[in-house]
């Protein structure tokens, strides 16, 4: 149809590969709070635990939503078991770091997608059993003063940490 194309054109001018739209269930919706979306599911555990959905039209606001519930870690990329976590903010930047960078999941690194700026103690909880952990916000206010925030952070949960600074 018309608005498959148009979202699978999103997707592909995102970056996405035919692979990881498949991998990680994404898909679109046409009706309710996500419609003119592009979904991306958000799993812990095998379980559903909410979605993300992206605007794929001119002007729609807000361009970004999250379904309501406990806000977990979306896995980009790895296997969920690695040492090393490398934790973005939004689930497209997770996605494309993962997609150019996917060789490293065998290295024992995964990415993540924070959704937003800010872990609630349910993330910090995924963070638990990783060696290391490496941020990569944007450059703008929100994300300096969330690596600040997350480094801080850190050290005091005793984990090694560095970020990619931009």
């Amino acid at each position: 149809s018309h608005w498959h194309e148009v979202a699978y054109r999103y997707l592909k001018k995102r970056g996405l590969s035919d692979e990881q739209i498949t991998e990680h269930k994404i898909g679109f919706s046409m009706v309710g709070m996500f419609r003119y979306r592009v979904v991306i599911p958000v799993f812990y555990k095998g379980k559903l635990r909410g979605l993300v959905g992206r605007s794929f039209v001119k002007d729609l606001e807000p361009p970004y939503l999250n379904s309501i519930g406990e806000k977990v870690l979306y896995i980009a990329g790895g296997t969920g078991t690695g040492k090393i976590a490398l934790l973005v903010e939004g689930s497209f930047d997770a996605l494309a770091v993962a997609g150019a960078v996917r060789k490293w999941a065998r290295y024992g690194i995964d990415t993540y997608a924070v959704l937003g700026t800010s872990l609630t103690e349910l993330q910090w909880e995924q963070l638990e059993s990783y060696d290391r952990v490496f941020s990569w916000f944007d450059p703008d206010d929100a994300g300096v003063k969330a690596t600040n925030k997350l480094g801080k952070e850190m050290k005091r949960r005793d984990k090694e940490y560095s970020f990619v600074p931009v």
